[in-house]
């Protein structure tokens, strides 16, 4: 069935978060009325790690019979992720982030969930979406599955290793740390705060220092008109914005290592003595 156009009395609303970045379910109960059709929550915080837990919300269908979506681009691979264990009537996931192709990736949408086409065009997906289809992409992404079926387990315990590495030594060699992402995060994701005496109120310039030394990390926000803007995930948190603006997020996968891990360590031990020569 298609979905009705969008009216122009329709809005969309956020609820606020809980510390540790998952949605607050109590204050999505308040917000919760006969009226409100769709309900879309990511399975895993982009910035964080935090995993939100779906199946409880989920349960909130039976009395106000909502639509549920979840956007799952950073779980799929990473971690079990059960459309009907969840609850969901829809999930969106992209292939690049469990290495697969750039620029693919796919929708589950339950039976009988209504929906409008996004690109219009020839009869082919049902009409769901019109143009040819990228089949080199999709073959590539369908081998990436295969691939994470077999051995996500195996690659699970290779990042959590490499992730305990890391975050036991950041806490063992720099004062004042703070590790945002809560043990109910996926390892491959790791927010930490630096204090402003550790960067010297340089946030761009760390990010600068990491990324010429070739670590590769993210502030987790946008530029505007040449400043760093603080994370809105990290303020939503209840960080301050100093604290935000000295927030980065370090990724790992698989296909990392120790040593790597070793290398940045040192990286950022030089960059403590760059601000404090």
């Amino acid at each position: 069935p298609q979905i009705e156009p969008q009216k122009e009395n329709d809005k969309m609303e956020y609820v606020k978060v809980n510390p540790d970045s998952t949605v607050d379910v109590t204050a999505l109960k308040e917000a919760l009325n006969p009226a409100v059709s769709v309900v879309s929550v990511m399975h895993v915080n982009n910035e964080t790690g935090a995993i939100n837990g779906l199946s409880e919300i989920a349960e909130l269908k039976n009395k106000f019979n909502f639509l549920f979506h979840s956007d799952a681009v950073q779980s799929i691979g990473k971690i079990k992720t059960d459309v009907k264990e969840l609850g969901l009537d829809a999930l969106s996931a992209s292939a690049h982030k469990f290495h697969g192709p750039k620029g693919v990736g796919f929708a589950y949408v339950k039976n009988q969930t209504p929906m409008q086409a996004l690109i219009f065009g020839g009869a082919q997906e049902r009409k769901r979406r019109g143009g040819t289809e990228n089949v080199a992409a999709i073959v590539g992404m369908a081998e990436a599955v295969r691939i994470l079926s077999e051995e996500m387990e195996e690659q699970l315990a290779q990042v959590e290793k490499i992730n305990k590495h890391f975050t036991e030594a950041l806490r063992s060699d720099f004062k004042d740390v703070k590790i945002n992402s809560s043990a109910n995060s996926i390892p491959h994701i790791l927010s930490i705060t630096f204090p402003d005496e550790f960067y010297n109120g340089e946030a761009e310039e760390m990010l600068m220092f990491l990324d010429v030394n070739g670590v590769a990390v993210s502030y987790g926000a946008a530029c505007s008109s040449g400043a760093l803007a603080p994370s809105h995930v990290m303020l939503a948190m209840g960080l301050s914005e100093e604290d935000a603006r000295g927030t980065i997020r370090f990724s790992f996968s698989h296909f990392n290592t120790v040593e790597e891990v070793d290398y940045c360590l040192n990286v950022l031990k030089q960059l403590d003595l760059k601000f404090h020569k």
